[in-house]
């Protein structure tokens, strides 16, 4: 990926979620699966009810964040 310099705003779609892990192979500092559900998220929405997050991704970690999005075999990532 080529880095524009700036965050990016990632929508986790968290309905479609199989909870398989495949993200976490890229990112495990940043995405989590949740105890609740055993869905994807981040520490920020852990205990949100809401299906659908849109997490900011700073810029050192975003190239790990979108390949672990290209992980996903259930199309849970909007990037």
């Amino acid at each position: 990926m080529i880095s524009t310099g700036k965050p990016k705003v990632i929508t986790v779609h968290r309905n479609r979620c199989i909870g398989c892990g495949y993200c976490l192979s890229e990112a495990h500092n940043f995405w989590v699966i949740s105890p609740n559900d055993g869905k994807i998220t981040t520490m920020e929405f852990i205990n949100s009810k809401e299906q659908t997050h849109k997490v900011m991704v700073s810029i050192e970690i975003l190239d790990s964040v979108v390949e672990s999005c290209g992980n996903c075999p259930a199309n849970v990532f909007k990037l």
